[in-house]
């Protein structure tokens, strides 16, 4: 004999479909509130299935079809609950004329994918999850932020650790993504509540605004003043180039504005030599480099009027 009650087991399965009946009004209560009115009477017609005799899905559903138009099965809603209510013999469960045999579509999984793509945090907005964006959008951003903070500080330093904070920003960009796709697949399943966009969905659009109006404007400026200003660009050369053992050679190979420079600020890897680069043409200067790897020459010379201009910036 089985160790086992049978009216346990009932018992147990219609509580588990209670359960299940008021979830899925309580679903279709909210899709009702935000006016995703086919969502609701899905949710309703579900809920049915498991209870027709319930005169409270039946109102709800009865409601749901008079906002879609659907009058007359309104009616047979409104006839079943009367019906209902005086014990008499119940009628079927009013279905919609074309019903999807699957959960509707909310949130569009790939829609979010893309909005993530273009900017991470965005399609995470695009499911209404506010502080999953800023998480994903604050992470994405501020790790770029500090490596173009360490590469202001040190390039060397920013050469070592360039490959982990790629990993890093390749990391939050593609989990952003997926994050993204499974939160949207989720809200159509009914696991997880949808009250509508975050309003920080429209923060993409506004920076974007802003950096096409800035570089417009910047375009047009460069543009009038160019017009209005000759080319004030000095011409002077100056050349590197490095021997087997890693030392690099500079020298100030004059030209036609070599005797307005004053000073040459000459840098290998962020690094000053002690010995300066004279604005005498033909001043040479030799600087140990790191060999079997390139060097980063930069020469910046100034003018007698102030001017300052980058003369000199290549790997050697």
């Amino acid at each position: 004999m089985v160790d086992e009650d049978l009216g346990e087991v009932l018992n147990n399965l219609d509580k588990a479909q209670n359960a299940n009946v008021i979830s899925l009004k309580n679903d279709g209560n909210a899709y009702y509130k935000q006016g995703l009115y086919e969502e609701a009477l899905d949710c309703y017609i579900r809920a049915l299935q498991i209870d027709p005799d319930n005169t409270d899905l039946l109102n709800n559903t009865g409601l749901v079809l008079v906002k879609l138009g659907k009058i007359d099965e309104a009616k047979e809603c409104n006839e079943r609950i009367k019906e209902i209510k005086n014990n008499s013999q119940s009628i079927p469960v009013p279905k919609p004329a074309v019903q999807s045999p699957t959960t509707p579509e909310i949130r569009k999984p790939w829609f979010a994918v893309l909005f993530s793509l273009f900017c991470p945090g965005w399609g995470q907005w695009y499911n209404g999850r506010t502080w999953d964006g800023v998480e994903f959008f604050g992470g994405y951003f501020g790790t770029a932020f500090i490596m173009y903070f360490v590469m202001a500080l040190s390039f060397i330093f920013y050469r070592t650790f360039q490959p982990a904070f790629l990993l890093v920003l390749l990391v939050i960009w593609a989990y952003g993504m997926y994050d993204a796709y499974k939160t949207a697949r989720r809200i159509n399943r009914c696991e997880l509540e949808f009250k509508g966009k975050s309003r920080l969905f429209w923060l993409p659009l506004v920076l974007f605004v802003i950096v096409i109006i800035m570089v417009v404007t910047a375009v047009g400026t460069a543009f009038v003043f160019g017009m209005s200003y000759p080319d004030m660009s000095r011409t002077v050369a100056v050349t590197a180039h490095t021997s087997g053992n890693g030392m690099i050679t500079i020298q100030n190979m004059g030209g036609p504005d070599v005797y307005d420079v004053t000073s040459f600020r000459v840098t290998v890897d962020g690094l000053e030599p002690a010995t300066p680069l004279g604005p005498q043409m033909g001043s040479t200067i030799n600087v140990q480099g790191k060999s079997g790897s390139k060097n980063h020459v930069i020469v910046l010379a100034t003018f007698k009027d102030g001017v300052q201009q980058v003369v000199l910036d290549e790997y050697v």
